[in-house]
């Protein structure tokens, strides 16, 4: 891993940092996915803010849960099963 990210296994972290607009990239170890997040003030700054409790939009911040865990399920098993919104196929379709 080179010194500009750290490595972080906390899906809700990583999706707080998401809906706050921090570009997160994946590396697959085996079965695990991890969270590379870039290294700087303004990253560690929302990490603190995280820390603090903040209030925010739950819809937000669920939303981005869901699209974390769906590129974390895509990593780990591929993109086979998901369609071009990164829902599963089929999934709120009529």
């Amino acid at each position: 891993m080179d010194e500009g990210r750290f490595e972080l296994y906390d899906i809700y972290k990583a999706s707080w940092l998401t809906l706050h607009g921090v570009s997160i990239d994946l590396d697959k170890r085996g079965s695990r996915v991890v969270f590379l997040i870039p290294n700087s003030e303004e990253v560690s700054k929302l990490l603190r803010r995280y820390s603090e409790d903040p209030q925010i939009s739950l819809l937000g911040y669920v939303q981005a849960l869901r699209r974390t865990r769906a590129r974390m399920l895509d990593a780990r098993q591929g993109d086979a099963g998901r369609d071009d919104d990164g829902q599963g196929v089929g999934h709120g379709r009529n």
